[in-house]
């Protein structure tokens, strides 16, 4: 397509940028191009036609004096014939004047004959159908000359220059026969012959010409003909002359220095033409004139409705959106006309509803932003009980807002696991102090322990049975605070802005601490099965019982320090069924931090 473009760029180059730059201009150019292309073809045709039509027209006059040239001849043959036939006649022969008179008189000659005569040698007539010539002369015109200049013998000829007879032109033939005492002199009427050439019911004349000039004419006022043409027998050719008012035809009369020349009015010899040409200067011109017509109604209202809609496109690219565009066309105008309408609108749409999206991205980001500062508070309450109960206190608890789903059950859980190390710390306090006492009462009762191996035996393997449970819980309390440290490390991946690296650190370290305690716990557990054991098979040696007790108050001053960092609002006690007060049951004493 970018190649079909650049070639259509190409093709208009070459004409002016002021044209190139409007669809109007260029469509006007293509016409005119058309215009004057469809113009110089038909004006070929034109002239072609007008051309073949002239030729037409001057070949059927000089076919027309041809023909009358040949007429012209054959007349002049018929007289040529009767001089010959007349001068072979005896008498003539003889040179009897009196009895070719008698023939002439009892002979009766065509309506064109002026006259026969028979003529001396010396022009004088001896005998003649017109008996008022008799005994004149022909001496003095254009045929005495021939007759007294001497007349070859042999076939009549016609006398070159005409002469007037009885108020007519006449031509004259002389003929001189073998053994004839004179000519035969024939004067012939060419106004018969010629008028001839010329019908009523047709325009035009004829002219009869020698090279001196015109001998006869069928009008009063012939027009002058040309020397050239006067002259055309020397050549023996036919030639056509034109001029502005007429059309002339000439043609040589064979045995004569005559040209006889057709006359046509111009105007009725291309009439034809003429029509002809007319109606083809009204069928190019009707239609080009129309096109025209057409083109600049078409073209300037179509460059108008461009115009508008090039101005209005203007408006929309500058971004007026309420600019009106009416389809008041059908055609391919209209139709982007009613498609600049439609874009227009659908830009419209979609700047309104940018607009919504971005006013809806404005209050989603003011409302992350809002989310964003809740949790970043909530994360710092929650650093901060975190940092309380890493330092010790395991009174504090987290409280959910209900707020946010996943920091609440963060909250609670935090607050389950919390209050079951409370418990178990407390409980683990109690049992420290127990241990401790039981110690002293080893000590300081080594008689009684001595008769109450067994009850002793018992009661250690009682405190190895609670340490286990005790060890027990630790490491569900641990599991616990593990499962609340990857919860934190969950929430801290998927909300990295809440910064809970710190309360996950000290998470840890709880979880650390407990592991301490597990460990002390499982030692503690080591020396009651020790001292259960050594009560039983040393119930004897009383020393050994008072240096395990030792031992064993040993390891529970170091479990009661490291709980006693803790604090809690509840403490759980352990009482043993050989130990002070022999109660035999377990009892808890729940004290508040004012007790």
């Amino acid at each position: 397509m970018d190649s079909q473009g650049d070639s259509g760029s190409d093709s208009w180059s070459v004409l002016p940028s002021a044209i190139r730059r409007r669809f109007v201009w260029k469509f006007l150019t293509t016409v005119a191009v058309v215009i004057v292309v469809t113009a110089g073809i038909g004006i070929v045709s034109l002239n072609t036609a007008t051309a073949t039509l002239t030729g037409q027209v001057d070949e059927r006059t000089t076919t027309t004096a041809e023909l009358q040239a040949d007429a012209l001849d054959r007349w002049l043959d018929g007289h040529r014939d009767t001089a010959n036939q007349i001068g072979l006649r005896p008498d003539v022969q003889a040179g009897n004047a009196s009895s070719v008179q008698s023939y002439f008189d009892a002979h009766r000659f065509g309506p064109d004959v002026v006259s026969v005569n028979y003529v001396a040698d010396d022009g004088t007539v001896l005998a003649s159908t017109n008996a008022s010539r008799v005994d004149t002369t022909v001496t003095g015109t254009a045929v005495g000359e021939a007759i007294t200049a001497g007349v070859p013998v042999g076939p009549a000829q016609v006398v070159d220059d005409t002469y007037a007879r009885r108020g007519t032109t006449v031509a004259g033939i002389v003929g001189n026969s073998v053994g004839s005492e004179g000519v035969i002199l024939v004067e012939a009427s060419l106004g018969e012959p010629v008028a001839g050439f010329d019908p009523k019911d047709r325009s035009g004349y004829t002219t009869l010409h020698d090279s001196e000039g015109m001998l006869f004419a069928t009008v009063e006022s012939p027009a002058n003909v040309p020397e050239r043409v006067r002259r055309a027998s020397d050549t023996g050719s036919v030639n056509l002359e034109s001029s502005a008012s007429e059309v002339v035809g000439h043609a040589p009369v064979a045995g004569t220095d005559w040209v006889i020349v057709r006359h046509l009015p111009a105007s009725a010899a291309f009439a034809v033409r003429e029509e002809i040409r007319t109606g083809i200067l009204a069928v190019m011109g009707a239609p080009l004139v129309l096109l025209g017509g057409l083109v600049l109604v078409s073209g300037r209202r179509t460059g108008n409705a461009l115009e508008r809609l090039e101005r209005k496109a203007g408006r929309i690219e500058d971004g007026d959106l309420d600019v009106t565009l009416e389809q008041t066309r059908a055609d391919e105008i209209g139709r982007l006309t009613a498609a600049f309408d439609s874009m227009r609108q659908s830009l419209r749409e979609e700047i309104e509803e940018a607009r919504s999206a971005r006013k809806a991205a404005e209050v989603s980001r003011a409302e992350a932003m809002e989310l964003t500062d809740y949790l970043e508070a909530t994360a710092d309450d929650y650093s901060d009980v975190l940092a309380e109960c890493a330092a010790g206190d395991l009174t504090v608890r987290m409280e959910p807002d209900g707020e946010h789903d996943a920091m609440d059950r963060i909250a609670r859980d935090f607050n389950d696991t919390v209050a079951e190390l409370e418990k178990t710390t407390g409980q683990l306090k109690t049992f420290a102090e127990d241990v401790a006492d039981s110690a002293d009462h080893v000590e300081t009762s080594t008689a009684t322990l001595r008769q109450a191996s067994e009850q002793v035996a018992e009661a250690a393997q009682q405190v190895s049975l609670d340490a286990y449970e005790q060890q027990e819980q630790l490491a569900e309390i641990s599991e616990e605070v593990d499962a609340v440290a990857r919860t934190l490390e969950r929430h801290a991946d998927q909300h990295e802005a809440l910064g809970l690296d710190e309360p996950l650190a000290r998470i840890r370290a709880v979880a650390t601490t407990l592991s301490d305690v597990a460990e002390i716990s499982e030692e503690t557990t080591q020396a009651a099965e020790t001292v259960a054991g050594a009560a039983e098979e040393q119930t004897a040696e009383l020393n050994e019982v008072s240096q395990q007790a030792s031992t064993l108050k040993q390891y529970a001053g170091p479990l009661g320090d490291v709980l006693s960092r803790f604090r809690t609002e509840s403490e759980r006690e352990f009482f043993f069924p050989s130990g002070p007060g022999n109660v035999g049951e377990e009892t808890a004493n729940d004290s508040g931090p004012g007790e």
